[in-house]
């Protein structure tokens, strides 16, 4: 009697096309020309929804199902909606449809899709055998697949010798690739042995991730190793998916091998289990290799192997995996385990999954009037996710809070609160209410023994530790430890790896540590150590960390997470020492430079406070934070504040290294630049004139700050109009900076800006144009798309087009640039009302007078409170005002203002 096979489709028409048809085209074709077509009949159901699912397999009752379309790994294949668009379907719904037909006539179900092996393993619960791909596979495996597997059934062979078959015919025809290797067979067999001393955890939750990377792993190589940290859940997810996958092994078994010792009694209670004869050897080692024996002659079994301290003491048992059917699953500490095994790491709970899992530790479901289960509160959900942040999403820690909640009934606002002034205290606590046997004692106890071993073995391995945990957890740079050479640092690192205390990045150099590692380690040390190893962290930092200046500001990004925690340890423990004014000091002036003026006000005056106390109030250091305050202060348009600072700064420089030095050369231009800011041009012009003159006589003609110096100089001549003098002195210092710099640095981006500005300043919209642009390329390139230069660009780069008649190109760019400034400086400022003044101009020329008003009166009120009546902008922007109130009734038009350029900023020394 013919099998019948029933060929399942789904193609929604919001997916990727695929030839279904050819697929069944080509199988026939090929059982056709065998003359073994008569040995099936196909029926075929095209644009499958799940109600058509149900009617085919109640028609047809077919002996194979075949279903090729698309996958979706976790989330289930892919059918369609009644509209023809995608729908997807788990895995046990899935095997909800099959399930009813599977005793009386269903032999083998077969998903051709990608990932669909996830699936496979719901349906086999119930079904004999089905076939999944572990991974996508190509459209011409599949139909080799197809053909090779029905010839061999319609040639009476097995459903096992037809899925090797067709896997040899994909081998045959597609040599070199491994496409033979992603479909999977998955067989139900009755589970005849079962060793699993972990109960059954209801409330496992997530890990879906890693629960299909451990199937895939053990498809292809037949060994696994999850690896983690302590109370990551290792044990847990290992159970739990001997548990989904029971019912493919004939005998699933668990040992616990910490030690050669637990291993050898592990494997005498697996003889118990197994019935073997030996299991009542006089000597273990007889029990043990008749185990072993077993191991070797059967299949179809799953061996975990569980809290392997040393990896190298299961390895004789490792090699005993050498066929499909042979599985073992390694739980260790340890992040290196090959070559036994390919390690699969273990990390933090995701979020929503962390928050699901502490909701149902700790609470109730709660139900209505009716007793109909509803879902937990926002109060609730809220309280939960904040939890699983201060606990780092870590397993046990939330299992842990959710035992110590529902014992205490504290809910999680209690817990919350308790943690906050006791966080510590109720890590050592591990409840009595216990939800995984396999961790009965608390985190920080578990963790406190780790490290008392890690002590033992290699001394300068828990100093390492200890550092680490006064760093940022999520960013530790090697190079902190450079006391250590390069050899002792990684055998230091080989101890702690070996607990998954610290994760290493080959490839960054970045070490990364869990917060609740940090929170023990710290608190097992007394006040005083504390402070100690707070102040080693400081120091090492600072060691590294680089002045800020472009060039480096690849390794001040790097090194910047851990300074920012330095500069929260100098502030939790008041430290005050050399190292501390100079590290605060370098974040302020890299926090400047990018752009981030609220981070750097805090650093310097830290710095500078600290600076005073441990110097004195004349030192160059504190002329070196004084100057940068006052930059900052000038920056964002306080120039009352910043005055006084630039001269301090100015006097301790000049009475500390004379009138010719570079310090003073930079406190000049500085300063100067104040002036500049407030309109008062002949102030600043003889101080950038003898900056000028100091740096060309310290450095030669051809340095860069001397291309700063005429910078400023040719900006300010440009200013006052005077073009033939300012001309020269750009394109000498663009010259200067082109040389010594790479092409994209911000100096050169600043020159570029100049002169474009001295071009469209002389009418040369046609020279201009193109500076413009490319200074905004290497703005936008160097700060990111929110930055006070970038901003500046387009303002200019807008003026420009405006000039040019092109109001379209030219209205985003100045919105844009008015969004940045208001980001980065807040509603008030000079940079704001700049932006203001030409924005409205714009509106103005476009005839939109009522938008333009506005703005001209707000840009003014800023420039008032900044400036000086007499002031260039405050005249400027009351000029524009005033022809606007006229031309709302003359209907008269404006001229586009000059753009600014900007003065160079020497920051530190």
């Amino acid at each position: 009697m013919p099998k019948t096979i029933l060929f399942l489709a789904a193609n929604p028409k919001n997916t990727s096309q695929l030839d279904l048809e050819k697929e069944v085209a080509e199988v026939k074709k090929e059982l056709q020309r065998l003359q073994r077509h008569k040995q099936f009949v196909f029926e075929q159901q095209w644009a499958t929804t799940l109600e058509a699912l149900r009617h085919a397999l109640l028609d047809h009752q077919p002996h194979i199902v075949h279903f090729s379309g698309h996958g979706a790994g976790q989330a289930g294949i892919v059918l369609e909606n009644e509209n023809g668009e995608s729908q997807l379907v788990s895995g046990e719904t899935l095997a909800h449809f099959f399930k009813p037909f599977a005793d009386r006539r269903i032999e083998c179900v077969i998903l051709n899709a990608c990932f669909s092996a996830l699936q496979a393993s719901h349906i086999v619960k119930d079904v004999n055998f089905v076939i999944g791909m572990n991974q996508p596979i190509k459209d011409k495996a599949a139909i080799q697949f197809a053909i090779g597997f029905y010839d061999a059934l319609a040639a009476g062979e097995s459903i096992a010798t037809a899925f090797d078959l067709g896997r040899t015919s994909i081998q045959g025809t597609m040599q070199g690739a491994m496409e033979h290797l992603k479909p999977v067979l998955k067989q139900r067999v009755v589970n005849t042995h079962w060793l699993m001393p972990i109960p059954e955890n209801r409330l496992f939750t997530g890990r879906q991730a890693i629960l299909h990377q451990l199937q895939e792993h053990l498809h292809f190589r037949q060994v696994a190793a999850l690896s983690g940290l302590g109370g990551m859940g290792k044990t847990q997810t290992a159970a739990h998916y001997a548990r989904l996958h029971r019912h493919e092994y004939r005998a699933v078994l668990w040992c616990l091998a910490d030690t050669v010792a637990s291993l050898n009694l592990g494997l005498v209670a697996i003889a118990r289990t197994l019935d073997l004869p030996a299991k009542d050897a006089p000597e273990q080692k007889f029990i043990i290799a008749a185990v072993k024996n077993w191991l070797a002659t059967h299949s179809h079994w799953l061996l975990i192997l569980d809290n392997v301290d040393e990896v190298k003491i299961v390895g004789e048992l490792m090699a005993l995996a050498t066929e499909e059917e042979r599985h073992i699953v390694l739980t260790t500490r340890a992040q290196m385990t090959e070559p036994f095994a390919p390690a699969l790491v273990i990390q933090e709970m995701a979020r929503n999954e962390g928050v699901a899992f502490l909701l149902r530790r700790a609470l109730d479901q709660p139900r209505d009037q009716s007793g109909k289960i509803r879902d937990y509160n926002w109060r609730d959900k809220s309280r939960a996710d904040q939890l699983v942040e201060m606990l780092g999403a870590l397993p046990l820690a939330l299992d842990q809070a959710g035992a110590y909640i529902r014992e205490t009934q504290c809910g999680l606002l209690g817990y919350l609160k308790g943690y906050q002034t006791h966080g510590y205290e109720l890590l050592r606590e591990r409840g009595t209410l216990l939800n995984d046997q396999d961790h009965p004692e608390p985190i920080a106890v578990t963790w406190l023994l780790s490290f008392e071993k890690i002590a033992a073995t290699n001394p300068t391995a828990i100093e390492v530790l200890r550092l680490c945990a006064f760093l940022h957890p999520d960013s530790i740079p090697e190079e902190v430890f450079q006391d250590l050479d390069v050899l002792a640092l990684d055998k230091a690192l080989k101890v702690i790896l070996h607990y998954s205390f610290v994760r290493r990045n080959p490839t960054t150099k970045l070490l990364t540590i869990h917060r609740l590692v940090q929170t023990i380690l710290r608190h097992e040390m007394d006040k005083a150590t504390q402070r100690d190893w707070a102040e080693n962290a400081v120091r090492a930092v600072n060691s590294v960390f680089p002045d800020p200046e472009f060039k480096n500001w690849s390794i001040c990004e790097r090194l910047l997470p851990s300074a920012q925690t330095c500069a929260e340890l100098i502030e939790e423990w008041k430290l005050e020492f050399e190292e501390v004014g100079r590290l605060l000091n370098q974040i302020g002036v890299y926090s400047y430079y990018k752009g981030n003026y609220e981070s750097a006000k805090p650093l310097y005056e830290r710095s500078l406070a600290i600076r005073e106390k441990t110097f004195g109030k004349e030192h160059p250091d504190v002329a070196e934070s004084l100057n940068n305050l006052a930059e900052l202060y000038r920056t964002q348009g306080d120039y009352e504040s910043a005055k006084p600072l630039y001269e301090r700064s100015f006097a301790i420089f000049e009475k500390t290294f004379g009138k010719e030095h570079p310090h003073v050369a930079q406190s000049l231009n500085n300063l100067a630049g104040l002036y500049y800011a407030q309109g008062d041009y002949e102030s600043a012009k003889p101080l950038f004139e003898r900056s000028l003159a100091i740096c060309e006589k310290t450095f030669g003609k051809e340095h860069p700050l001397v291309a700063t110096s005429l910078n400023n100089l040719a900006e300010l001549y440009r200013t006052q109009g005077n073009y033939e003098s300012a001309k020269p002195l750009f394109e000498r210092s663009l010259a200067i900076d082109e040389k010594v710099y790479d092409k994209e640095h911000p100096d050169v981006a600043t020159d570029l800006n100049n002169l474009a500005g001295l071009y469209y300043a002389q009418g040369d919209y046609d020279s201009a144009k193109p500076l413009f642009k490319r200074s905004l390329a290497i703005c936008e390139k160097v700060f990111g798309q929110e930055h006070p230069d970038v901003a500046q660009s387009l303002n200019n780069l807008a003026k420009l087009y405006y000039a040019q008649g092109d109001y379209e190109s030219a209205k985003p760019l100045l919105e844009r640039s008015l969004a940045i400034c208001e980001k980065v400086f807040g509603q008030e400022h000079p940079s704001v009302a700049e932006t203001l003044n030409n924005l409205a101009k714009l509106y103005y020329a476009q005839g939109d007078y009522e938008s333009a008003k506005p703005l001209y009166e707000r840009a003014i009120k800023i420039a008032n409170k900044f400036f000086k009546p007499d002031h260039p902008d405050v005249r400027l922007y009351s000029k524009n005002y005033a022809r606007l109130l006229e031309d709302m009734k003359k209907q008269k038009t404006t001229k586009a203002p000059k753009p600014k350029g900007w003065l160079r900023k020497w920051l530190g020394f």
